[in-house]
């Protein structure tokens, strides 16, 4: 594991946010770990409500990522950025 999101390849991270009180590691490792393997997965606690994940070197693909991402979160009102660079 590595530092924290600030040292995470920009490419590779994915925002998580609106998870509310109740964000664990492994229900978002669960959730994400679908779209490639992860290299990192770090939840806020103080304030709570938002994540980062990592994915392993630029396994996955951008724009499957967003549309199935996109989908569920929808449904649930989890928010996800991914870094355009």
């Amino acid at each position: 594991m590595s530092g924290g999101p600030r040292d995470w390849d920009a490419k590779c991270k994915v925002y998580v946010g609106n998870l509310g009180n109740n964000g664990n590691k492994y229900d978002i490792e669960s959730a994400f770990s679908k779209y490639g393997p992860l290299k990192n997965v770090w939840v806020a606690r103080n304030p709570p409500g938002f994540a980062f994940v990592e994915y392993e070197g630029r396994y996955y693909d951008l724009l499957f990522l967003r549309f199935e991402i996109l989908l569920r979160c929808v449904k649930t009102g989890v928010k996800f950025l991914l870094n355009e660079n």
